[in-house]
């Protein structure tokens, strides 16, 4: 762990991503754990394989279906969230570090929620850490924006996250502006800025007014990410 925040590691990339991560984490002490292929001013990577949504109402980001107005087929579109600032964050129920960080986000969905924040949660389930079941349980009783569980590896291979949690805010023009520890000095200066830039507006919208492995911890991983 490196500058007080801490990640778990999540072994579900190729060997030579692994490589990629340590040369990286020897570079920077800010990419310790994780990298991601999105770039501030990329578009975000795409999200897939989406097999279920929690908290959409709770969240105020329900249809009738249930589901979020920009997802289908186990996809996120980005294109029906130009408009919006977007926080993409990757988490697990087993991991602490994780846990720490979801009164954070939550604190910051129900301060902006209105000025057109909207955060996504993806865990991986039925992966043989964590159950559907479980992650509905906990998000229930824990977490008040939305929730995406995932099956298969792709979105966080094309995300690059070797290590959670790990979030990337994508502003309302569809391009990633920060990624990083969402609980990193950075983060929420990262969203405020990009909540006050203007942007692409969505098409349709109308106008409006107004752990694994968490070893390498010196202080283990349920300390203070504070501290």
């Amino acid at each position: 762990c490196v500058t007080g925040v801490q990640t778990c590691a999540l072994p579900i990339l190729t060997m030579n991503v692994r490589l990629l991560a340590v040369i990286a984490g020897l570079l920077s002490a800010s990419l310790v754990g994780t990298i991601v292929l999105a770039a501030p001013g990329d578009a975000p990577p795409a999200i897939t394989g989406v097999s279920g949504w929690i908290n959409a109402q709770k969240a105020g980001q329900a249809t009738a279906s249930r589901t979020p107005p920009w997802s289908k087929a186990g996809k996120v579109d980005f294109e029906k969230l130009l408009g919006k600032v977007v926080v993409v964050e990757f988490w697990a129920t087993w991991c602490p570090p994780c846990r720490t960080t979801i009164p954070h986000l939550n604190a910051l969905h129900k301060r902006h929620k209105d000025d057109g924040l909207v955060v996504v949660g993806l865990t991986g389930v039925d992966d043989g850490r964590q159950t559907t079941r479980q992650v509905e349980r906990y998000a229930a009783s824990n977490i008040d924006y939305l929730v995406g569980t995932l099956t298969g590896n792709e979105t966080f291979q094309r995300y690059k996250v070797s290590g959670i949690p790990h979030a990337a805010v994508v502003g309302r023009d569809g391009k990633v502006t920060w990624s990083g520890h969402p609980l990193s000095p950075g983060f929420e200066a990262a969203v405020k800025t990009a909540l006050s830039a203007g942007g692409a507006e969505a098409p349709s919208a109308p106008e409006k007014k107004g752990c694994s492995d968490c070893s390498g911890c010196s202080s283990g991983c349920g300390s203070d990410p504070s501290e």
